[in-house]
């Protein structure tokens, strides 16, 4: 069986640009850019479309809808999808820390989400009592060993990490990290990421108590690439192994993160993606705090196509 998702939402960025606001918890936001990244930042976009088309990746790409919200083609932070423990389909929604990212949840998504899937848990309500778990920036999920890692942040409760996990059967390994500027890494998604058969992970970013411990279970199932701290600010952590329509994985990342590994790594990686890893030019997105994972909403599902016709009569694709 195949962990990867076949099938991927983005969201075009109808006037991108850092948000300052977010840059609070958020080290990788460039606060001093006097660059008006809006144009580019909307050709990156449409490259990194292409560029998983032109490997066979299915994607639902909606238009950006508000020049206010600057990080909205960030969609992967406020819902995910999932078949849980008990076979059903399930969509859950996200409570987020920032003012500014909370109007970024999309009734039109929501109507498709709540049309399509058996059960969507909405924890946004946590919002009100300070708590906050961002979707799969909070959290990597292991679908195959059925785990949830999860670093600890102003962005991720554990309490909500053992809620979710409790309610998809999962196991949890919830960890601190030590970033840039001794602060925690704000998500978990920047510094590692999984696929069917590697683990690519900062194991240095984790604090030493308990580095060794998860570097093990990370290798339990997969090989394991170590990443270095630089390489991560490089956001050659935020990688995301999708599926395509001839069942190959496929990864992507961005230029950036690519430039930055290693010859040994890249061989590595090559070992289990052949030339299937896509590394579209993200650098003005990537002012914004993030790179190509946080772009991409995985859809899973058993029926693509009830799926499509869901997000199309209310998408209006």
């Amino acid at each position: 069986m195949v962990h990867a998702p076949p099938l991927v939402m983005l969201i075009s960025p109808s006037r991108f640009r850092p948000n300052l606001q977010t840059a609070a918890d958020n080290a990788y936001v460039v606060v001093d850019s006097e660059d008006d990244v809006a144009a580019e930042a909307q050709r990156e976009h449409r490259a990194l479309c292409d560029a998983l088309a032109g490997r066979g990746i299915k994607t639902v790409v909606l238009e950006g809808r508000d020049p206010d919200l600057p990080d909205e083609l960030f969609l992967n932070n406020w819902f995910s999808t999932h078949d849980d423990a008990r076979g059903r389909s399930l969509a859950i929604i996200y409570p987020l820390r920032w003012e500014t990212r909370r109007k970024e949840r999309r009734a039109d998504v929501l109507a498709a989400l709540n049309q399509h899937y058996d059960e969507v848990l909405d924890l946004s309500p946590y919002e009100a009592q300070g708590k906050y778990l961002e979707a799969t920036g909070s959290l990597v999920f292991d679908r195959k060993l059925k785990r949830i890692y999860a670093a600890r942040s102003q962005r991720t409760s554990e309490e909500l990490v053992r809620l979710a996990a409790g309610r998809l059967g999962y196991d949890t390994i919830v960890f601190d990290t030590i970033g840039p500027s001794g602060k925690p890494i704000y998500h978990t998604n920047v510094m590692m990421y999984l696929g069917e058969r590697v683990a690519v992970a900062c194991v240095d970013v984790i604090t030493k108590g308990q580095r060794e411990a998860i570097a093990r279970k990370l290798a339990e199932d997969r090989e394991l690439i170590r990443l270095t701290e630089t390489q991560v600010n490089e956001f050659a952590g935020n990688g995301f192994e999708l599926s395509n329509a001839k069942g190959e994985l496929v990864l992507a990342m961005s230029d950036r993160a690519h430039r930055s590994l290693t010859r040994d790594q890249l061989a590595r990686l090559e070992k289990h993606y052949g030339h299937r890893i896509v590394h579209p030019d993200f650098s003005a997105v990537e002012q914004g705090g993030g790179s190509v994972r946080c772009a991409l909403a995985a859809l899973y599902t058993n029926n693509p196509s009830a799926l499509l016709r869901a997000v199309s009569e209310h998408c209006g694709l």
